[in-house]
């Protein structure tokens, strides 16, 4: 096990490596007409600006506040989905799943920017045929969960304690639906991506802020392994068996619930391309919070950074200690 998580993370920094290093090449653009220029001069002295005022750890913080955005919303069935279906080691799915939005998330962003589009949502918008692609996948992934079978069995052969690969791709698939909350932080990066080519510095602070996102998401996975929540009655579930055309038939009621969540996410995104409806919500005012929020983040001093490096240390020290516990499930 040990040896496969080490792998998985190699894989990991491999594709976040070469998104930095190629993406230059294959996305090289000309300068701008002349004529273009004063404005070009403006833009490239408000993205100096934000590049000087935005550290990683601000982009941590950002992420953080999208827990009160409506962007925040569609992780919960996410979360659910995959948790009723692996049940055990949730610290170690969540990371997986994390690995593969992320991945998907930083190439949008950096796609949507050289397409000339600042907004994840309009790129969604513009390639709705992918987003539904992903959600006819996910419904298959639904399907496959209600007979029992793993996402990934048909790429891997051989058995495992979970379906790792599956997740990674539920996560990449659940990217390319999720509509962002785009947000001050996140449109500043990649309009610094549009004018300096600055890819990155862009890479790291997407991915800081999508650390941020996750915080919510990474503590309730500490808690569900810390307090054994998979030996609860209610998780543990039962078998159902019923007939279908003169045939008998079982279902664990674990896979029911995942395949239905499955199943859920994936027609949403087939008929809404996306979860934009979601993200437009405006509940209790918190929408506006939450831009206000994150407009102050640049324009924060140094006791911002010290805020976002105390609480990348608790978020660390509580995956460390999830990782932990679901390393010694398997010994």
């Amino acid at each position: 096990m040990k040896k496969r998580l080490y792998n998985f993370c190699f894989l990991f920094l491999l594709v976040i490596l070469l998104f930095s290093t190629f993406l230059p090449k294959v996305f090289a653009t000309s300068h701008l007409p002349q004529g273009l220029l004063v404005a070009q001069e403006y833009e490239q002295q408000s993205a100096k600006e934000f590049l000087s005022n935005v550290s990683l750890l601000i982009a941590f913080v950002a992420g953080i506040i999208t827990i009160i955005s409506p962007c925040i919303l569609p992780l919960i069935p996410a979360f659910f989905s995959y948790a009723f279906k692996e049940k055990t080691q949730m610290t170690l799915m969540t990371l997986v799943f994390f690995a593969g939005f992320t991945v998907m998330f930083i190439a949008m962003g950096i796609v949507a920017t050289f397409l000339g589009v600042t907004s994840l949502t309009v790129l969604q918008d513009e390639y709705g045929i992918a987003v539904q692609g992903a959600g006819i996948l996910m419904i298959i992934f639904g399907v496959m969960a209600l007979a029992g079978k793993g996402f990934s069995g048909v790429i891997v052969r051989h058995k495992t304690t979970h379906d790792t690969g599956g997740v990674f791709l539920y996560g990449l698939f659940f990217a390319l639906g999720w509509t962002v909350c785009i947000g001050p932080i996140l449109a500043g990066v990649l309009s610094m991506v549009a004018l300096f080519h600055n890819y990155l510095s862009a890479i790291m602070l997407m991915f800081f802020y999508s650390l941020g996102m996750f915080v919510p998401v990474f503590l309730f996975s500490y808690f569900y392994d810390s307090h054994h929540l998979e030996k609860l009655k209610w998780m543990r579930g039962h078998i159902f068996t019923f007939s279908f055309h003169g045939k008998s038939h079982s279902i664990h009621t674990s896979n029911l619930i995942a395949g239905i969540l499955f199943v859920f996410i994936g027609l949403f995104f087939v008929i809404s391309k996306g979860t934009g409806v979601i993200s437009g919500m405006y509940y209790f005012g918190l929408k506006d919070i939450f831009y206000t929020l994150q407009r102050s983040l640049l324009v924060g001093g140094a006791w911002l950074n010290l805020l976002g490096a105390f609480l990348l240390a608790i978020v660390v020290y509580f995956i460390y200690k999830g990782i932990k516990i679901d390393m010694e499930q398997v010994k």
